[in-house]
């Protein structure tokens, strides 16, 4: 137990530097443990809820829905300053794992500017995650506008199942960096 709670400290300072602007770190590990840097947001209240588990040994966020018959969408879900990133394409990766998924499950990834929101949006839509499945690496790319301001990011459950998320990254790729079909 020790040694997780330093790993997480550990991780979570490293987010910190790279998040605050006291420094610039090329990739960040996003800590699943303190849920305090993350939120939780639901279409229909009371329909979903999130917990943090350890998974051997490694913390897993837990999206369900509360409901079998689930309506609208649930998302566990972070906001960082866009400053770090200006003019370059963000990898924002995860692995999945998901139970009953009815309708689809997946990550997402939006940039904002202080004016307009969404200058760029990826919710793995046309890729969906449905049923049961193992766990699977994911991932979303999109590119940083220079005068955006926030990058909100997460995972979605739209109406009913059970997603869960582990192994968070955050990145900066280079600009020809091309999505793999099917991730």
């Amino acid at each position: 137990m020790k040694m997780i709670c330093q790993a997480s400290v550990l991780a979570l300072s490293v987010a910190m530097v790279t998040i605050w602007g006291f420094g610039q770190v090329e990739a960040q590990d996003l800590p699943l443990s303190d849920l305090s840097q993350w939120h939780q947001y639901a279409t229909e209240n009371g329909s979903y809820q999130v917990g943090v588990d350890l998974v051997d040994g490694s913390p897993v966020v837990q999206l369900r829905s509360n409901r079998k018959r689930a309506s609208g969408f649930g998302t566990q879900m972070k906001t960082i300053s866009s400053q770090p990133y200006l003019g370059k394409q963000l990898r924002f990766t995860a692995e999945l794992r998901t139970e009953d998924v009815k309708k689809w499950a997946g990550l997402w990834m939006r940039v904002d500017s202080r004016r307009i929101r969404s200058l760029a949006f990826e919710n793995m839509r046309d890729r969906p995650i449905r049923g049961t499945t193992d766990w699977a690496e994911y991932e979303i790319v999109l590119p940083v506008a220079p005068n955006s301001s926030s990058i909100s990011f997460g995972v979605l459950l739209n109406a009913s199942g059970t997603v869960v998320m582990r192994n968070t990254r955050l990145e900066a790729v280079e600009e020809d960096f091309a999505l793999e079909a099917g991730r």
